[in-house]
Order: C-alpha cells, then sequence, then structure tokens
C-alpha cells in the first residue's frame, strides 16, 4: 500500500502542485514516503493526548 500512497502523494506534489503534509511515526514510516511529502511531521510525545 506504501507504493500506491507515495505515487499519489508525488502526482498530488509535481502534477497538481499541491502541497502535501505526511504526519507518522518515523520508524514506522516508509522512508520513501517521507521523502515525497513536502513536509514531514514526526509524532512525537509531545503530539499524543494523555
Amino acid at each position: 500500500m506504501t507504493d500506491k500512497v507515495v505515487i499519489l502523494v508525488d502526482k498530488l506534489r509535481q502534477d497538481k502542485g499541491k502541497h502535501v503534509e505526511v504526519y507518522g511515526v518515523p520508524s514506522l514510516t516508509a522512508n520513501s514516503l517521507i521523502k515525497a511529502a513536502s513536509k514531514f511531521n514526526p509524532i512525537d510525545a509531545e503530539l499524543l493526548l494523555n
């Protein structure tokens, strides 16, 4: 599934000129998706709800 998401992110950014932000846990998020995103926002303890 990750490959399809990366293709979609690339298409949105390159063909449509969209800004794509991805939120994810760095160790659980595909490196290719992190690189494809306009901005990657790592989820860490600060973003978790208590």
